[in-house]
């Protein structure tokens, strides 16, 4: 996964938690506006399935989450 679904993964879900609490449908229709239709339904699945079999951290540090806000935009 690269470019503008990559950057949008690690603005809005750096967490596994994150992309665990939102439907697939969610996630498809924010990947599809970010990438102008490109990516849709089965990168949601992708994304799902392996926050599902990630290692989950126990305390969430919010200093690397605002450090994802600050990524630069990819045009």
């Amino acid at each position: 996964m690269w470019g503008k679904a990559a950057i949008w993964v690690l603005r809005n879900c750096p967490f596994p938690s994150i992309i665990l609490k939102l439907s697939k449908e969610e996630i498809a229709g924010k990947l599809k506006k970010a990438t102008s239709n490109r990516v849709g339904m089965k990168r949601a699945e992708k994304l799902i399935e392996a926050a599902k079999k990630s290692i989950r951290c126990k305390r969430r540090d919010k200093r690397g989450t605002n450090t994802f806000k600050h990524l630069p935009l990819m045009n």
